[in-house]
C-alpha cells in the first residue's frame, strides 16, 4: 500500500466516481482504476461497488476509510514537521 494509493482511495470516496476523482487529481481514470485495483488486491477485499458511473463504498471500505485518512493526515503532518529543515527556510 503507497501513498498514491491512498489518495486516490479518499479522492474516490469524495468524489463518488473513478471519472470525477481522475479530474480532481488531474489523472486518467484508468490510473484511477489501476491504483484501487491493486490497493484492493493487496487488501484482499472489495473497497467499492459500482452502481453506473457512481463507486460506492463496500462494508470493508467503510472500515477502511478512518485508518486510511489517519495515516495521509499523519504523513502531511510528518512532512511539515520537517519543513523547517528544509534548504529553502
Amino acid at each position: 500500500m503507497n501513498e498514491n494509493q491512498l489518495q486516490t482511495f479518499l479522492a474516490v470516496v469524495k468524489c463518488g466516481s473513478y471519472s470525477r476523482a481522475a479530474e480532481d487529481m488531474y489523472l486518467s481514470q484508468p490510473t484511477v482504476s489501476y491504483r484501487i485495483q491493486t490497493l484492493e488486491e493487496e487488501l484482499g477485499v472489495r473497497l467499492f461497488n459500482h452502481t453506473g458511473t457512481a463507486a460506492v463504498l463496500t462494508p470493508a471500505g467503510h472500515t477502511f476509510l478512518p485508518g486510511a485518512q489517519h495515516i495521509c493526515h499523519a504523513m502531511a503532518d510528518a512532512r511539515l514537521s520537517v519543513m523547517q529543515y528544509s534548504p529553502e527556510h
